[in-house]
This record gives C-alpha cells, structure tokens and sequence, in this order.
C-alpha cells in the first residue's frame, strides 16, 4: 500500500511542479509542494513519515543548498532557544518535563538526485547540493523522519490520545529578496512559510476522529501489510489489521499544514454558501461550543464583505481541549479552547480571532517573525470590528448575570486602549518592526502586535476615511493573495488609495516607539471690542502643547458659552507648542483636543478644558478621559459586640498600584462605631511623582479611630525588571510615621503600650523572578521615639529570607527565615510576636478589631514575625526573634504541608535550644486568596493540652502560592 501510494503521489507531484511558471524579477517568491506519507503509533506517541518535497526556485539567484525548520526539536531537551526563552519568561513546564515528556524529530535519511549531504542544527536541517539549482528549475528531495511527539509545551503535541500535530514536518524555509531565513522556534513569535501545494495521507487507529487542513479526498479502512502501529499478532492470516484507517488529503495554495486527532471528537457542519464549517469538539465542552457555529458564519460573512471571500472551501473550527497550543491558526483550521471564561465574551473574541487569521496569514501571508504585527494587528482590528458591527460601539467584554445590580461595560476597543495605556506609561513600548522574539523576557510588551497595531489601524481608517481604507483593505487581500506582503506594500496600498503619502503615519507608528500626547495649556477669553474698535463677539485663545507626535495633525474643538462649536486642525509641526485664535459670539466654556479619540492620544486626561471629573456611585471602569470619584457605603460587623456604617469616597486618575501608573489617588473614610460611640476617619494618598524614576511615588496617610491616631508620610522608589510579567522587583520605602496610642479599646492589652510614638522607617524589598529560584528577602529599620513622655526610645531592624524551590512543574517547596532585633524602651506592639504579625502592613486597621477569637494573635493569622501559627492565643513576644518555616505542596492538589520552628527572647544572649518551638500541620489554599491552616502538633503546649489536637486559623495567602 504504501509503495503504491507513494508511486501515485509521485506522479501527482511530478506533474504539477513540471507546470513551469516565469519568474517575474521584482515580484518572485518560492514555492514548495510535498506529498506526505505518515502512521500515528498512540501507544509509543511515535510518528513515522516520509516526505516527497518538490522545491521550485522562482528567485533570480542559483541555490547552493537548501534548508528546513525542524520544529519539533525546540521540545528536545532545556538547552533549545526554545526551552530557554520559556525559561526567561517564567514558563517552567519544558524545564521541569521528563525525558518521556519531550519530544524531537529524527532525520533517517535525505536523498534525491542533487542531494550531497545534509547537517542538522538543533531546528534547522541543512541539505547541500550537488550543483547549484538555477533560477526558474525545481529540485525533488526525499527526507524519511520519525517524530517522537512531546506532551504538549506549545503547540504540536500530544495530552494521552489528544493530538495536536502542527509544525510537525521537516518544513522548508522561506528564501526572499532577503535571504533565507532559518530562524528558531521562539517562545515568542509564529512562523514564516512558502505557499505550494500539500498531499497528505496519514495511517492512525480508526476510532480516531481527524480535522486537517485542505479536503479529505481518500478514506481507507482495514489495512493490509504491517505499519508501526500494529503488531504481528494483531495480522490476521489475510493480512489484514484490523481497526486501522488511512487518511488522504489535499491542500491547494497553502503554507502548512495542521492535523488534530481525538477519538471523542463530534462533528457538526454547517454549509454556509459554497463554503463547509465543521466543528469539532469533546462532548463535556458542548455546551460552552454551542454558539461557535453562529459566531463563525457571522464572522465569514463580514470578512467576506470587508475582505473579499474566504479563500478556502472549508473551515474547521476545532477543540483544542484548553491545551497550550489553542488559540491558534492554521491554513483552514482553527484550534480553539475548549473551556469558555465564565461570564466574559472571550471565547467568541478567540474563534472570530482566530478566523480572521485565515485572510490575515492564511491567504496573507507575511513574515509573522519579523513583522507580527501585519496579521496579529489586522486580525485584533478585525476581532474588534466584529463586535461593533454586531453588538455596536456599546458592546461589552463582560457578560454579567442579569441579577447583578452594577455592571462594569468594558468593551473591545476600550481594552485594547487600556492595554495602550499601561504599555506606554510603564515603559514596555517598542516599535512595531521590532521582531517579536524579542519580547521573550517581557511578554506583555508582546501585545503590541494585537491592541496596539489595532488602535494604529482604527487611526488610520479615520485618516483615510472609511470608504478609502476600507477600499485599500479589500485591494492589500486581492493584490496579495497567496503571497508575502511587507509593510512597504501596505503603505503603498494605502498611499494609493488615500491620495496621498502616507509615510509620515507609518514612520511614527510602525518604525519607531513614538507615542501622541497633545495637552491644553491654559485657555482665556476677552472681547474683541477691548482688542479693536466696533469689535463684537469673543476671542478665545487656546495654548496648545504637543508632548509627543510632532508628526499627527489633531482636531481642537471650542464651545462657547451659546453653545456653538468651532474646530480647527493643528497640523504636523517640528513645533512643540501653538496659540489658536477663536473668534466666538460668547466666551469659551470647554475646549477639547482629539474629541473623537482618533489620534491615538495615550495620555487623554489633559485633553480637556476644564479637566473632565466624574462622580460614580460604587466602583467604574477606569476612564481615560476624566478624573473618577466614587461614594461607596460602608458597613462592617466588627466581632464580638459592635458594628460600623459609614462611607468610603475615593478618587482616581486611572489607578495606582504596582506598574500601573495613576494619578492624584485617595481615599476617605468615615464610619461610626456604635459600641464605642464615636465617629472614625482616615484620608489617603499618593500619586507617581514623575521623576527620580517612572515608578517613584509620594504617599501619605492619617487615620483616627477609637484607640489611635496615625499619620504617615513617604518615598517609595520601585523598579520593575519586566511591568506586568514575570521578573524581578525592587522597592526601596522610606517614611516618617507618627502614631498616638491613647488606650487599648480595640486591642488586647497584652499588645500595646499607650503614647505617642514618632517614628523613621526604611523598608528594601526585593523579590525574584526565576524558575527554579524565586525568592527574594525584605529588609525593615525603624528608629521610635515617645515624643510625649519619653517612656520609649528603640531601634528595631528585621530581615525576611524567602524561597520557592521547584522540584518538578508541580512540586514546590517555600523556605523562610525570619531575623529580628530590638534594641531599647520598647513598646508592646513594637515587639516580635511569634505566632504571626500584630497589625497588618498597608491596610486599615478600622476594618476589624484585634480582640475576640477572630482576631489577630487569635484565629485571624496575619503572616510575619515569627510566624509559628500553631501558638495563636498565646500572645508570644520579645525583643528578638529568629524563625524558620517550611511548606510544600501536594502535587495538582490546593493542600500543602507546613512546619515552623524558632524562639523569641529578650536578647540574643539568653537564647538557647531549649527556647525553640515547633509546629506541624496541614494547610489548605482557596482561589490563591485565602489560607487555612490547622497546624495539628506544636512542641510546647499549654498545661492539659495534648501536643497533637485540632487546632485551626485562617487568614490571607502569604507562603507557598
């Protein structure tokens, strides 16, 4: 069978690559057809194959070899650029896999009439000829190959008898005007193939149900001849295997090639014109695909409208079962998750995503490497127009149930703009010609190529208007049909179409980094009959300053005072600020740069006058035109025997937490506590200071409640190895705190000491971001004086030591170490407890009390200090302090197992070994948020308590998470 199938390949082959066709010298690209013959063995995850690769060179110059990507040689073994770029971007799967779990392609021979040898290089295999192959002839190579099939890391792959099979052939490179390109499978990145022509055959078990690219023309059942993946014993006496299937098919102008096998998969198709959906999916993801077939026929009609036709006669829309390689597209095949998100839009957002990729890479097909951003780009803008034209401009990326009172509406293009946002304030931003692979240490800068390239492209129907972009849009797609566009040649369809020359628009967006921030400087009226006799009316000037993107012309509109508008448009200029002169009937009362949000503004709170404010009941969206202030009541049941109502009012520009960069942020609160009588307040603050570092801020607080007064005040300097990805952090804190003690009403008497307590803090906090190794360590000094009675005066210094150890993917273990030191008077909440901190860092206190059985040194843990959770109740503490804990996980379980050993004492001095405690127990992890521990045995019990009881405290997750 296999000798017969490979004769009529051949044939096939044969004839088609002997169809000639003319180069034409400025406008060549290569093709490469192959007749591919493969037998899945689902016990040994083997798959054994033979390609025929006819190589028709089109170019103008003579090849003196020719190369192949090996792909599946990035799941080899930990030293690929593969394994290490996942590696740097904290993906530890590959470095943790077993040798079984990986996986690799085995080159068994290359022959062929002008082959000479052949050398591999981890992903690239190599092929030198015999004589050169000249312009306008083809070659036919023969390469035999045994793919050893990896659990899935990426994309091609297997989870039990789930198969992926993408990037799985020995594929040829590209050779462009450029050169050939033989660059790795990165962490980051796709791929970058020749257009030919694919005959496919592959022999598997028939209970398999398969989805591959191109038509299935050939279905044969009951094999005769032994293959790989039967034994002799399973041949009858007619050699015949039974249960044994060969699948054959062809792909007509395609630059790969996808299969994915499952034997639980259900078909549903759908004929849709002369096009054939069908989807695949696992029966427990049914109800989640319900709604895949309409999503996918409203998508095809629109892309057909805006685009032209799909360019294939069928689509399959495969599930992918949640695995790494969903979210994906290849040449008429979708892979899809499985799951959806619950009460989110995001899985129809990946399958019309993932559709559109058929004209933006399938049919279009540009170097995804080095220019991502020509179809991850197009297919986000295409993902966004999809919902505004089917759920219009007010569509929502949340589906929230009905019963909820206050829905957040964040819609497409609204994400993609806070994603904007946060990439150019935290500094992420790069250009959009930057190759993608260089994203690997940051992966949120990654996104460029969806949302930024999005809003650039949104920006650009504007400039062009629609009918003229969209024109433009339909001719890239018809021009480049099957073909390897540049971002040249989509300037120069837009040049055509728009008019005029556009080169200035891409140069700022796609060449450079450069971002457009226009800002209002101040504004003033006066009437013209003070300026020149019989004037009447207004003038109102408007001071303009263009922070960034001298190149953008931007709309600035007035409305006076009779509620007329005039606008202008303030050109490119190499200059930074302009005066505009506006003669009105009455006096300016607004002025607004960029009202329609086209010019891609990523800074648009300074683009109004007045500044724009918003009073919103409960928590918003952040807005990125106007300053936020939200009322948010308040009620708290503090235990045992009272209860709190109040208010919280908070205001905001964007928000400030971490990387996220916001602006003039507080917080008021007031609450009334009924059993002790008396009103609680407390106002916060802090915002970026905008200089000595991008993450440098100012904060400062003051509180009252019943038992104290606090105010604080301070620096903090933070760095971010990599904003919003994994990666190391640094934050130095320096701070002046203030806090008045006037009785213990709220607190157990044990733990405070009444005064006034003036304080300097410097706290450095640094914490990794590695695989293997992820700790990091926190060190605290504070000097304390009591500024009333001079009862305390101290030293205090802290160090924390932490690690996480990662065994396996799975298996971790977290060490600590705790060290501290007090030195002089020293007030009772300023010692070291040994069960777990006293107060909590940076949160309010009023929000429960510190007595009564959930409290904290009770049932309520606040991770710290010494951390020995299983002597709560006992309220330990000294003036040194030294302890350890270890915890580790129970694989693919939220338990982990925890022992916590040290002492506290009054010094050094007077520590031994017989001052050590001890404990042990179980824990359990809820969401990543909430820890319950119950720490069974403890060294030293109280008189009549047994050392091993049941013994149980919660709290918020520190530790192992």
């Amino acid at each position: 069978m296999a000798g017969i199938l490979r004769n009529i390949l051949c044939s096939i082959f044969i004839s088609v690559i002997s169809l000639a066709r003319l180069a034409i010298a400025d406008d060549w690209q290569q093709q490469v057809d192959y007749a591919i013959n493969i037998q899945l063995n689902d016990n040994t995850h083997h798959l054994a194959g033979k390609a025929i690769v006819g190589y028709y060179n089109n170019s103008p110059d003579s090849l003196h070899e020719l190369y192949f990507h090996l792909y599946p040689n990035a799941f080899r073994n930990k030293q690929t650029v593969y394994a290490k770029e996942a590696y740097i971007a904290g993906d530890n799967q590959l470095y943790y896999s077993s040798e079984k779990d990986r996986g690799g392609v085995d080159i068994l021979s290359v022959s062929g009439k002008e082959v000479r040898d052949y050398k591999i290089d981890e992903t690239i295999l190599r092929v030198n000829l015999t004589s050169s192959l000249p312009p306008n002839s083809t070659t036919v190579i023969e390469i035999s190959f045994d793919l050893k099939i990896p659990e899935i890391f990426s994309r091609l792959g297997h989870s039990g008898d789930h198969y992926e099979l993408t990037q799985w052939y020995p594929k040829a490179c590209v050779y462009d005007d450029k050169g050939w390109h033989t660059d790795a499978y990165h962490y980051l990145g796709e791929f970058y193939s020749d257009f030919g022509n694919y005959d496919v055959t592959i022999t598997l078990p028939a209970k398999y149900v398969v989805a591959a690219t191109g038509k299935l023309i050939e279905t044969q059942a009951d094999l005769s001849g032994s293959t790989i993946t039967g034994s002799d014993s399973e041949i009858d006496k007619d050699g015949i295997i039974p249960g044994l299937k060969a699948l054959h098919f062809s792909a007509k102008d395609v630059h790969d090639f996808a299969i994915a096998a499952d034997k639980n998969y259900e078909i549903e198709a759908i004929q849709t014109g002369n096009l054939a959906i069908q989807i695949y999916v696992l029966p427990k993801h049914k109800k989640a695909w319900k709604d895949v077939g309409k999503w996918a026929e409203q998508a095809i009609k629109l892309y057909g409208e805006w685009y032209g036709d799909y360019p294939y006669d069928e689509l399959k829309i495969v599930d992918a079962d949640d695995s790494p390689g969903a979210g994906m597209e290849y040449p008429g095949v979708v892979l899809i998750s499985g799951k959806a998100v619950p009460f989110t839009t995001l899985h129809e957002a990946e399958v019309i995503h993932e559709i559109a990729h058929q004209w933006f890479y399938g049919m279009v097909a540009n170097n995804e490497l080095d220019e991502a951003w020509l179809d991850e780009g197009f297919a986000t803008f295409t993902e966004i127009r999809y919902f505004e034209a089917i759920y219009g401009a007010d569509n929502n990326i949340l589906n929230l149930p009905g019963w909820i009172p206050f829905k957040l509406q964040i819609t497409e293009r609204m994400a993609a703009r806070y994603y904007y946002y946060l990439l150019v304030s935290s500094g992420c931003d790069k250009s959009l010609n930057t190759p993608s692979y260089l994203h690997s240490s940051n992966e949120f800068g990654y996104g460029i190529y969806y949302y930024k390239a999005a809003l650039i492209l949104f920006s650009l129907r504007e400039l062009m208007g629609n009918s003229a972009f969209d024109a433009a849009m339909r001719h890239y797609c018809y021009r480049f049909k099957f073909k390897h566009p540049t971002t040249d040649d989509f300037i120069d369809v837009c040049n055509q179409f728009s008019g005029q020359d556009l080169s200035w628009f891409f140069r700022q967006w796609i060449e450079t980094k450069s971002n457009v921030d226009f800002e209002i400087k101040r504004v003033s009226n006066s009437r013209l009959r003070e300026l020149q006799p019989n004037g009447e009316g207004y003038q109102g000037l408007v001071y303009l300053r263009r922070n960034a993107g001298n190149e953008t012309p931007v709309e600035v509109t007035v409305q006076d005072e009779a509620g007329d508008r005039y606008s202008q448009i303030w050109g490119s200029s190499e200059k930074d600020s302009e005066v505009m002169t506006f003669n009105t009937k009455a006096g300016l009362r607004n002025v607004a740069i960029d009202p329609n949000d086209q010019a891609l503004d990523y800074y648009r709170w300074n683009n109004h006058y007045p500044r724009k404010i918003k009073f919103e009941f409960i928590y918003n969206k952040p807005d990125l035109d106007a300053y936020q202030i939200f009322f948010i009541p308040y009620g708290w049941v503090v235990p045992p025997n009272t209860y709190r109502l109040g208010a919280i009012f908070q205001g905001r520009q964007f928000f400030d937490a971490g990387p996220a960069l916001g602006k003039h942020q507080w917080s008021l609160f007031m609450a009334y506590d009924f059993r002790g009588k008396s009103l609680m307040h407390s106002l916060n603050y802090r915002t970026p200071l905008g200089m000595l570092g991008r993450f440098t801020r100012i904060y400062g607080g003051w509180s009252r409640n019943i038992e104290t007064q606090n105010a604080i005040g301070g620096l903090s300097f933070n760095h971010y190895d990599s904003p919003f990805s994994k990666g190391a952090s640094h934050t130095l804190d320096l701070s002046v705190a203030s806090t008045h003690y006037s009785s213990a009403y709220e607190s157990d008497p044990r733990d405070v000491s009444v005064g006034n307590l003036l304080s300097l803090n410097c706290i450095y906090d640094y914490k990794g971001g590695g695989i293997k190794f992820g700790g990091g360590w926190e060190i605290k000094a504070k000097l304390g004086k009591d500024v009333g009675n001079d009862v305390f005066e101290f030293g205090k210094i802290s160090a924390e030591f932490f690690e996480y150890l990662r065994f396996t993917s799975k298996l971790k273990l977290f060490a600590r170490l705790y060290l501290g030191y007090v030195r002089g008077a020293v007030p009772a909440q300023e010692h070291f407890f040994l069960s777990g901190k006293l107060f909590p860092d940076k949160a309010l206190r009023m929000t429960w009390a510190n007595t009564g059985d959930l409290s904290s040194q009770q049932r309520w843990h606040i991770w710290g200090d010494g951390n020995l959770r299983g002597y709560f109740g006992r309220h330990l503490k000294g003036k040194a302090i030294a302890t350890g804990t270890i915890e580790h996980n129970l694989p693919l379980s939220p338990i982990y197992l925890f022992y916590d050993t040290g002492y506290t004492a009054n010094n050094f001095n007077s520590a031994h070994l017989n001052n050590l405690k001890a404990d042990f127990g179980i824990g359990v992890l809820f969401l990543k948020l909430l820890r319950v521990d119950f720490p069974f045995w403890i060294s030293e019990p109280l008189p009549k308590e047994p050392n091993w009881d049941f013994r149980i405290i919660v709290g918020l997750a520190r530790g192992l998470q």
